[in-house]
């Protein structure tokens, strides 16, 4: 048989098993890694995969606190009835082959070290951040802060009284791609706290969704 194999080769088949069916990828956006947080934190993350995701799920300390059937998490964590202490924050994302990806992070929280300070926290996005299209904006501030102000590049975008936890969604769009400076203000009756990072807005051409135009009625 081994003399006959040169001659037989090009009549005998072989079967590869394909490999490409890869565990999800998990990415926490916020909070970052071994940051110290208080109040109520905003956690944000997203999972990918070849084949799609079909579950993701949330832990603090290995304690499942929610779940998704989409490939995107955004839970707000109240942490201020917690001892200060260090926290993990795990999140599962599940493929349609019921492989598993995670990814793990770990925070401090730390509530009593504020509780008399005035304070101002741009919570997401995170420094050195790439923006596109409608991104959500979370700010967070001690309670005698009554007034928030956000700005992009010294333009005013939005405002808000009487929150210790401010949330609006930024519409990218609006503006050229480009580097900007995003700018937090906080107001309370003694002080103001100004806090700001750098964003990159990219977004792509023709990405936004068609407009429909009605000509004429149909009789």
């Amino acid at each position: 048989m081994e003399v006959l194999r040169p001659y037989l080769a090009p009549f005998i088949s072989t079967t590869t098993t394909s490999s490409s069916d890869r565990p999800p990828t998990v990415n926490i956006t916020s909070p970052q890694n071994s940051v110290t947080v208080s109040g109520v934190v905003l956690i944000q993350a997203n999972a990918t995969d070849d084949k799609g995701i079909t579950k993701m799920e949330l832990y603090i300390n290995n304690n499942k606190v929610f779940e998704v059937i989409t490939n995107k998490i955004s839970n707000q964590w109240e942490t201020t009835s917690l001892q200060n202490s260090t926290y993990t924050i795990k999140v599962l994302a599940y493929d349609t082959a019921n492989q598993t990806g995670q990814k793990i992070i770990s925070v401090y929280v730390n509530n009593q070290t504020q509780q008399n300070q005035t304070f101002l926290n741009i919570v997401f996005p995170s420094d050195n951040s790439t923006l596109s299209r409608q991104t959500t904006v979370y700010i967070q501030t001690s309670q005698d802060i009554t007034t928030v102000r956000v700005y992009l590049n010294d333009n005013l975008v939005s405002s808000k009284s009487g929150s210790v936890n401010f949330y609006f969604v930024l519409d990218t769009t609006l503006y050229p791609n480009g580097d900007y400076i995003l700018k937090a203000v906080g107001v309370s009756s003694s002080t103001e706290v100004v806090k700001q990072i750098n964003v990159k807005i990219v977004n792509v051409q023709g990405d936004e969704l068609p407009n429909a135009t009605i000509i004429s009625n149909i009789p």
